[in-house]
């Protein structure tokens, strides 16, 4: 099977890059809505790691076609901004960890008594008359 000319490659690598672009686009909005609806920190991190990753395969692209970067150059650049933006996911993955009860632990419960029932609490005076 005979080798694509270079401009085959490069048109790959490009419909490549957009589509990748594309589903960090859609992680991106999925983490944020998610943060918003929550406010999970943790959900704001990856969605700047999967930012971060998103713009990596575009920033490659551009740096080589239009800034005058080498293939090389670019591909270190986008190896950077690679690793950049895993290295915040799996920060964002630890930071939910760590905020976890560990599991077994006894929790508090804060639910509601059910509708219709009145549950009487104990005031510090009848505590400390007991």
């Amino acid at each position: 099977m005979p080798l694509p000319s270079d401009f085959q490659l490069i048109w790959y690598i490009s419909v490549i890059e957009v589509f990748s672009l594309g589903v960090a686009l859609i992680l991106v909005v999925l983490a944020f809505r998610g943060y918003r609806k929550t406010g999970s920190h943790s959900l704001l991190l990856a969605a700047i790691g999967f930012g971060i990753l998103g713009v990596a395969s575009l920033v490659e692209g551009v740096l080589y076609q239009f800034a005058g970067f080498t293939l090389d150059e670019a591909h270190a650049f986008r190896s950077t901004l690679t690793a950049a933006g895993l290295v915040v996911l799996v920060y964002s993955i630890y930071r939910t960890r760590a905020q976890e009860p560990e599991r077994g632990s006894a929790q508090p419960d804060h639910t509601e008594p059910a509708a219709g029932i009145s549950v009487p609490l104990a005031s510090e005076t009848d505590c400390l008359h007991a």
